[in-house]
């Protein structure tokens, strides 16, 4: 309480002497002999806004930011990193965001800015991460990181964090064995910390890391990581309850949640019994039965298949909602509502089922309408701090210019016109040559520009010919088999593929789409379809194909990192036996069906050239004779029209049912005509390669 007044008094005497010659630290601390405040101004000015901030005094704690700035206490990079503190925690995130990314490009840091930098890296790259916004994370997280090992200075924990959140941006985008790392290296720096701190806030910080990593891996479905970090994290409860300062109802709130995280990983990874009784354990705790621990559990109980009682966890939504003071925005619709509506279908409950459908209707418009309204709010305290920097930088910039325009009158007065003139003379004809000069040069160098740009043009051109010489264009004449494909590079040249060998009875044939464009693409796909020709002439079987195009594309120094999706087939004409790889690729339909076509379900597989030793499975269809099959790259189900809306994986089924198969050629050019309508005129957004193969021997 002594405290809180104290803060108040100090913010209150801050924000009246504002704007005075004296900073308030000045006013301050001349009453006490004139200490010199230089060595503890911003630690008290950190005390002060922290606690107004965590008072829950938002607006308060801006005020102070712009007096302790405008007083040369608090740095740009330091009035930043509060201003997006007190917004983030008014759920202004958009503006928290601008506030932060104006620190991640400010330039010439000086020595005391070095901690808010790295504790606004740590905020905005998590900010980041909870927007789904990975890469912009990793832009952040990493220089950060960087800095911090390359000086060896800056907060553990600050670090900590930033390695956390590196690994959170990796797992989501497909890295794991980097997000493996750098949960280990934020792991790792928690525990030191934790060995160094005799309380025990040091090791519940490594408490709730593990539990986030966990949860993450649980996120991602990637169930057996998720159990070692919850054991993990379990293991963590008995040395931190033997620590001076632990908090038993913290440690009693986690292992409860670790049951139910067992409960999740075990159910998911097919051991039943065990996650039941995990689950047992979580149901009988004061959380488990309270209204958001029955909220929480329905994520087990969906995944057990016991949907009658997630459906009756889901009536007490509405209540706990209320109760937190949530609103129905869209996120919650999603999280909540949706996964309600799954709980009541799967219990076979129509009519609440029906009923939670049209309520998430109702709140919908209302959810949007708040969307947009705090959207535009944020947008325009944006705009107005935009404004209000842009003026007064040009206020400064205006008494600036008014004092030298003064100085420079004065010295005008005692200069000579005509030393004035003859100096300008001279001035004016280097002024004249050197443009002349530069002209010159400018039309030369045009010249050799647009040599330039015709002898690319032209090498572009003759590598596009021997990319479309290098894919068949001539296909099987042989009685009984209608096989026909096309490529269209969406650049000059690109890094779609197909290809066919036929061995008497065998027909082998794949298509595929490397990960990137342009030339590297091209050079990585004329690489791709080598290997599947050769590899096919040995005869080796489609997952044999693959391993050994892996084996092959997993050198940096022959694909710079990219990797090639592959559906890779091998079809015996006499049985019409069909055994194929599909190894990341768009999966493909086969026609006759009742239908008029349906896409395989088949195993995905990871792509070709991702990590070496990848294990590729192999499926077979016992007969293909008398029904179309249809191979494509994701360059026909994305391609955009002008309001960026794909062709979509409806739209192309709904064609193919529609179209009466009479040859493959045919049906691929129809394809292409309802893609080109589609686009309306826009240019393609990536490459387009269609394969269309059916037998009737």
């Amino acid at each position: 309480m002594k405290n809180s007044i104290f803060w108040g008094l100090l913010s209150a005497l801050l924000l009246f002497s504002c704007g005075n010659n004296k900073s308030h630290f000045e006013q301050i601390h001349e009453g006490n002999g004139g200490i010199p405040p230089e060595d503890y101004e911003i630690s008290e000015a950190k005390k002060l806004v922290n606690s107004l901030l965590d008072e829950g005094n938002y607006q308060r704690a801006l005020q102070v930011v712009d007096c302790l700035e405008k007083d040369h206490v608090l740095s740009a990079v330091g009035a930043n990193y509060f201003r997006g503190i007190a917004y983030s925690k008014e759920g202004q995130l958009r503006t928290s965001e601008w506030y932060w990314q104006k620190n991640m490009v400010a330039r010439d840091l000086r020595p005391e800015d070095l901690y808010f930098y790295y504790e606004t890296a740590a905020s905005l790259s998590n900010l980041l991460v909870n927007k789904n916004n990975y890469e912009g994370a990793l832009r952040v997280a990493l220089p950060a990181v960087t800095k911090m090992e390359e000086t060896n200075n800056g907060p553990d924990l600050v670090h900590a964090i930033l390695h956390e959140s590196i690994g959170r941006c990796q797992l989501s985008l497909g890295s794991d064995d980097e997000a493996a790392v750098s949960y280990a290296l934020a792991f790792k720096k928690y525990l030191e910390m934790a060995d160094a701190d005799s309380t025990a806030e040091g090791l519940r910080h490594a408490v709730i890391d593990a539990f986030n990593t966990a949860l993450s891996y649980q996120h991602a479905k990637h169930y057996s990581e998720e159990l070692v970090w919850t054991k993990r994290t379990d293991s963590l409860l008995v040395p931190y309850r033997a620590k001076r300062g632990a908090s038993d109802a913290f440690a009693e709130h986690v292992h409860t949640r670790l049951n139910l995280q067992y409960a999740i990983a075990l159910q998911a990874l097919g051991l039943a019994e065990e996650a039941a009784a995990a689950y047992k354990a979580y149901e009988a705790s004061s959380y488990g039965q309270s209204s958001y621990g029955r909220i929480d559990a329905t994520a087990y109980l969906v995944k057990a298949k016991r949907y009658e009682e997630a459906a009756d966890n889901y009536r007490e939504l509405d209540e706990v909602l209320n109760e937190w003071g949530i609103d129905y925005s869209l996120d919650n619709i999603r999280g909540f509502l949706a996964r309600k509506f799954q709980a009541n279908v799967g219990a076979g409950r129509k009519d609440s089922a029906l009923a939670v459908a049209t309520h998430a209707f109702e709140v919908l418009d209302s959810a949007i309408e708040r969307a947009k309204l705090s959207d535009a709010a944020e947008l325009a305290i944006v705009y107005e701090t935009h404004q209000k920097e842009t003026e007064i930088a040009h206020h400064q910039a205006n008494l600036s210019r008014q004092r030298l325009l003064g100085t420079v009158a004065v010295s005008l007065l005692v200069t000579s016109f005509f030393i004035f003139y003859i100096l300008y003379r001279r001035r004016a004809q280097r002024r004249l040559q050197a443009t002349f000069n530069e002209l010159q040069t400018a039309y030369d160098q045009l010249d050799k520009t647009t040599a330039a740009k015709e002898r690319i043009e032209s090498e572009l051109r003759i590598a596009r010919e021997i990319q479309k010489s290098m894919v068949p264009s001539v296909f099987p004449d042989r009685p009984g088999i209608d096989l026909y494909a096309s490529m269209q590079p969406a650049r000059e040249v690109g890094g779609d593929l197909y290809d066919y060998v036929l061995l008497g009875d065998s027909l082998y044939f794949c298509v595929g789409d490397v990960s990137g464009k342009g030339v590297p693409a091209s050079l990585v796909m004329a690489q791709t379809t080598r290997l599947f020709h050769s590899l096919a002439t040995q005869e080796k079987q489609p997952a044999q194909i693959a391993q050994c195009i892996n084996a092959e594309m997993t050198d940096e120094k022959v694909t710079h990192g990219m990797f090639v999706t592959m559906f890779i087939g091998l079809l015996n004409l006499s049985t019409g036996r069909l055994v194929f790889c599909n190894a990341g690729h768009n999966p493909p339909v086969l026609g006759g069906d009742a239908v008029g076509g349906t896409l395989l379900e088949i195993i995905p597989n990871a792509p070709v050239g991702l990590w070496p030793d990848l294990v590729f499975e192999e499926e077979e269809i016992e007969s293909i004779k008398g029904r179309p099959l249809f191979v494509y790259t994701d360059g026909l189900t994305e391609a955009e029209n002008a309001d960026l809306q794909q062709f979509g994986e409806e739209r192309m089924l709904e064609t193919l049912r529609r179209t009466q198969f009479r040859n493959s050629r045919q049906v691929i050019e129809v394809l292409r005509e309802e893609v080109e309508r589609h686009r309306n005129g826009e240019e393609p957004n990536d490459d387009l390669t269609m394969l269309c193969l059916r037998i009737d021997l």
